[in-house]
């Protein structure tokens, strides 16, 4: 792997608006040893390569993970994760037995309402009727069919 050549770090690459220089920032030297790599290809020496900060990243993310699920837990006051998922399956049991017993009350109600509607329109029916026959009965009609 060869690099690019690094700017002279006493030339400055520019200049700010009041006309101060902009040096470069530079890393480690050329010349230090460690920033040569250890084998042909391999990682430099003391240093970590990529597929090992990989893995360490990914075990510190896990543990991490692992860390955060335990005190939710222990916040919620359960013991383990097999204890919240009882708790949860348990709760949508209820949940559910209690969404039926609301339906059931529901059809209920709703059987009623359909009859107290069917009372009513029967009760409109006979005062209608009445009505009906008190006006004739004041006009004089005797109840008999013409002949």
């Amino acid at each position: 792997m060869t690099r690019p050549s690094l700017p002279n770090p006493l030339e400055p690459v520019g200049h700010r608006r009041d006309g101060r220089p902009i040096y470069p920032t530079l890393g480690a030297s050329p010349d230090d040893d460690s920033n040569k790599p250890g084998d042909e290809g391999g990682a430099p020496s003391g240093g970590v390569t990529q597929e090992d900060l990989s893995r360490l990243l990914a075990r510190e993310k896990t543990q991490g993970g692992r860390a955060a699920v335990k005190k939710l837990l222990g916040d919620l006051g359960f013991d383990s994760s097999e204890a919240l998922s009882e708790f949860i399956t348990t709760k949508r049991d209820a949940d559910q037995a209690a969404l039926t017993e609301i339906e059931r009350r529901e059809q209920a109600a709703e059987e009623l309402l359909r009859s107290a509607e069917t009372r009513e329109a029967q009760a409109r029916d006979r005062e209608r009727a009445a009505i009906r026959r008190a006006a004739l009965g004041g006009l004089g009609a005797t109840g008999g069919r013409p002949r």
